[in-house]
């Protein structure tokens, strides 16, 4: 397994994507954690401090974090917010 992919055995793949390619389960909860709080934040508080408080309708996770594709010093956690105070994406950009 130390000689990398193209010498692998086939009945060995899954023991090398584990070593070599996914991340540890500790950074995976980690990151799970942090984007459920930011998840979480968003969606309890949002905007409210602001001078036209925008209200969250939906926080989508997406990015290899959000699709449970981490790969080791490859990853990335991105949150989608889907607001529901605008008619129009003009009406939008005015406020």
């Amino acid at each position: 397994m130390g000689q990398g992919l193209s010498s692998t055995y086939a009945s060995e793949l899954d023991k090398f994507i584990d070593y070599y390619l996914q991340p540890n389960i500790c950074f995976c909860n980690d990151v799970r954690t942090v984007v459920n709080t930011m998840c979480a934040f968003l969606k309890k508080r949002g905007f409210q401090d602001t001078d036209y408080p925008v209200r969250i309708s939906k926080v989508v996770k997406g990015g290899s974090s959000g699709k449970g594709k981490m790969l080791m010093g490859r990853s990335d956690a991105k949150l989608m917010v889907f607001l529901n105070n605008f008619t129009s994406i003009e009406d939008q950009l005015k406020k």
